[in-house]
């Protein structure tokens, strides 16, 4: 890790400069996967000179969030499959 220093040509400036170059040329799927994985509960979304402020999923809920993605995808049941797995289908009837 890189000492605090914005003098040109230091480590850590670089480092900033490499950041900037390569957040300035995302692709829209890169600009999707930063937004997932970004843990800001909070971001603001700008619209010509109006400014909304949206909620996001916290940490945790990005989890949760693939855990229910993965489910749907294997079209298990939440309750059935993954919280009680070895109760059979007949006895949540």
């Amino acid at each position: 890790m890189a000492e605090f220093d914005l003098k040109m040509g230091s480590s850590f400036q670089k480092q900033v400069q490499e950041v900037y170059e390569v957040t300035q040329k995302l692709t829209e799927e890169q600009k999707l996967i930063a937004n997932f994985w970004d843990c800001n509960p909070f971001k603001v979304e700008f619209s010509g000179h109006m400014a909304i402020g949206v909620k996001k999923i916290s940490p945790g809920g990005h989890w949760i969030g693939i855990t229910g993605i993965s489910a749907a995808q294997k079209k298990l049941i939440l309750y059935r499959d993954c919280l009680h797995p070895h109760l059979g289908s007949d006895d949540l009837a």
